[in-house]
C-alpha cells in the first residue's frame, strides 16, 4: 500500500524521511483559514480545531487516492490571549514574537490517518513553551536570520534551527514541537505493515 503525506510542510516531510519511510506528498486542497475561523466562531478549543484540520486534510486526500494510507497533520499555537497562526510578512512575525516573549504558550500537534475517505486513527499531543524576554532588536535580527522560515512556522519561529535561542524552557516531546507526534504515528504505521 502507498503512503501519502497530505501536508506541504517541509518539516513534516523531513521528519518522515528521517524515519526512513517511503511516501508521496499531496498537500490537501482545503481552506484551512475558513475551517479554523468556523471553529473559533463555534467556540471550539484550539485542540479541537487542530484535530479537525488534520482530519480534513487526511480525508480530502484519501478520497482522491483510495489505494493509499493518508497522513494528515496540523499544529496550533495558543496562549491565554490568542490563537496564533503563520505570519504573512516578516513584520507580522516580529510582532508575533514580541507578543510571545517572556511568556508561556502551548503548541498542540495533531496527526491522523485515513484510507478511502474513512478516518482510521488519530492522536494529539501538546508542549508548553516559555520564551525568553528579549527586545525588539533581537526579534528583528532573528527574523532576518531565518528569512522565509519565519513565514512557514506557526508563531514565526523555527524551533528545529535557530529558533531554539528564543526559549528559556520547553516541556514536551521534540517531535510534537516540530509539528508531528512522530513516535505514536510510527507505532500506528507498524501495525499497518509499514516500517524499516
Amino acid at each position: 500500500m502507498n503512503l501519502i503525506l497530505a501536508s506541504g510542510s517541509i518539516y513534516r516531510k523531513k521528519l518522515l524521511e528521517n524515519a526512513g519511510l517511503a511516501f508521496e506528498v499531496f498537500p490537501a486542497d482545503i481552506d484551512e483559514e475558513s475551517l479554523a475561523a468556523d471553529g473559533m466562531r463555534r467556540g471550539d478549543s484550539p485542540d479541537v480545531i487542530c484535530a479537525a484540520l488534520a482530519r480534513a486534510k487526511a480525508l480530502e486526500v484519501s478520497r482522491k487516492h483510495t489505494d493509499a494510507l493518508v497522513i494528515g497533520a496540523d499544529q496550533m499555537l495558543y496562549d491565554d490571549r490568542a490563537v496564533r497562526f503563520k505570519s504573512p510578512t516578516p513584520e507580522v512575525a516580529v510582532a508575533t514574537l514580541m507578543a510571545l516573549r517572556g511568556r508561556e504558550h502551548r503548541l498542540t500537534s495533531c496527526v491522523c490517518a485515513a484510507r478511502d475517505g474513512k478516518l482510521l486513527w488519530e492522536h494529539a499531543d501538546s508542549a508548553t513553551m516559555t520564551m525568553r524576554n528579549f527586545d525588539e532588536s533581537f526579534a528583528r535580527r532573528y527574523v532576518d536570520k531565518i528569512g522565509d522560515a519565519a513565514l512557514r512556522c506557526v508563531g514565526g519561529y523555527e524551533y528545529e534551527g535557530p529558533g531554539a535561542w528564543l526559549f528559556e524552557k520547553t516541556q514536551g516531546d521534540g517531535f510534537t514541537i516540530q509539528g508531528l507526534p512522530l513516535v505514536p504515528l510510527l507505532n500506528f504505521l507498524m501495525k499497518q505493515g509499514f516500517g524499516l
